[in-house]
């Protein structure tokens, strides 16, 4: 039985090199028909060419179906959240959840927000928090784990936005400790005193 399917696809093979074969196509490529015509009579040959068109058939399925993910399943930056309702929907503009979320971060002392990025994912929003840290006092994920309940809390209260999935920290610089104490230049001579 394999032998028959493996025969069935040859022919279906061969069919589809004569197909490419005809003398239009080849004088547009310059080859000779009867080198083609050589060339099939191999079994050899007629199984290498299969092989070859089957990869290049399945690398190319492959870039399609990476595209086709590519552009259903990108995340893409957006300045809005759309949240539908029965009678219609609420748009919220990004500046709106960006002063929301100045609000909630005030009552955490130790981190301060510089800029809000939001993105879409489908029917997903997610934030990134770029923030200032100050190391002293509670670490970061503790932080993390209280503010990103608190913030998913607010939106869904204040907007009805109840697809907010991910909410990013990004520490960019550590307030207080991160800058290097400057150092005292060495005393110059004085041009007056030849020192």
């Amino acid at each position: 039985m394999i032998f028959a399917a493996a025969c069935s696809f040859q022919g279906a093979v061969q069919s589809v090199l004569h197909f490419l074969a005809c003398p239009e196509f080849l004088k547009v490529l310059h080859v000779d028909p009867e080198t083609i015509d050589r060339i099939l009579q191999s079994d050899f040959n007629c199984g290498y060419i299969a092989a070859i068109a089957t990869v290049v058939l399945l690398i190319v399925f492959l870039l399609f179906l990476k595209l086709l993910g590519f552009i259903f399943f990108r995340t893409r930056r957006c300045s809005r959240v759309t949240v539908a309702l029965e009678g219609g929907s609420i748009i919220v503009k990004s500046n709106a959840i960006e002063a929301t979320v100045r609000n909630e971060i005030r009552d955490f002392g130790q981190i301060s927000l510089r800029k809000l990025l939001l993105f879409k994912s489908g029917k997903n929003y997610s934030l990134k928090l770029l923030c200032e840290f100050d190391s002293k006092g509670e670490g970061m994920p503790e932080i993390a784990q209280k503010l990103r309940p608190r913030l998913q809390e607010v939106m869904q209260n204040l907007f009805g936005i109840t697809n907010m999935t991910d909410i990013s920290i990004i520490v960019e610089r550590l307030r207080g400790g991160d800058e290097p104490e400057q150092e005292e230049k060495p005393f110059a001579a004085d041009a007056h005193t030849g020192l």
